[in-house]
């Protein structure tokens, strides 16, 4: 429990500093033009607009989200706290941080189309489904096998050991000329490179990449999910330059 406090503790007060950092300042151009008319407020208004079920709103900021808007992400993220908290203390398997990881992932592929209604609802629940089929706490895998491996259903665990019993040394070779290879091709922004080197290659937890990098805890676990769900798209790209590890 008490590792759920601080979760949900560390989520809200990077919330409220990235509210105070913006306070005054207008939405992105890209926001007005795909948020509704009606909609011309701050950010906090905007997580409370999603958290009451207004699936408008909802539906373009994950458009947003899955167009690359970081930000976007956040409200809806910092929106479905509540109903993360709730599931994540009547599960005996799987922490709030799990199922902030689930949500950044689920965020990425929601089909807003196909299911514009209830959307914080859904993803919620979606949360809880994605977490149920992977039967509890993972195996010490390697982070090769998370990048290159893609029916692997796991996010990365940034506040967990990284290294199963693969020799570390060939592990941080190939993942290095596997990240050189996203940096050149473009698979994966220079932050989120920047940050999977931190966490895959130095070893670093998730708060220490944060610190490094200047970001929140919640923003390194987002960068890991979605530059590895990008790098999985381009395995065999991979394994054709690297071959398998």
């Amino acid at each position: 429990m008490a590792h759920q406090i601080a979760v949900w503790t560390s989520l809200n007060s990077d919330w409220a500093a990235l509210c105070e950092a913006r306070a005054g300042q207008p939405l992105p151009p890209s926001w007005t033009a795909v948020l509704p008319d009606r909609v011309d407020c701050r950010l906090d208004d905007l997580r409370r607009l999603v958290g009451e079920r207004d699936d408008a709103v909802a539906g373009a900021l994950i458009r947003l989200t899955q167009g690359g808007d970081h930000l976007a992400g956040r409200v809806v993220v910092q929106a479905l706290l509540p109903k993360l908290w709730a599931m994540s203390r009547r599960d005996n398997r799987h922490d709030m941080g799990d199922y902030v990881d689930v949500a950044w992932t689920r965020l990425m592929t929601y089909p807003v189309d196909q299911r514009p209604g209830c959307i914080l609802v859904n993803i919620a629940l979606d949360c809880l489904k994605l977490l149920t089929r992977q039967d509890g706490h993972f195996g010490r895998e390697t982070c090769v096998t998370w990048l290159t491996e893609p029916a692997t259903p796991a996010p990365p665990r940034v506040n967990r050991p990284l290294w199963g019993d693969a020799d570390t040394s060939s592990v941080r070779e190939y993942i290095d000329a596997l990240l050189d290879l996203a940096d050149r091709d473009g698979w994966a922004s220079p932050k989120a490179t920047a940050v999977l080197r931190s966490v895959y290659i130095d070893g670093m937890s998730g708060y220490e990449a944060a610190a490094r990098h200047a970001i929140s805890h919640d923003m390194v676990r987002y960068h890991c999910s979605h530059a590895i769900k990008s790098l999985r798209t381009h395995r065999q790209e991979v394994l054709q330059t690297l071959g398998s590890w």
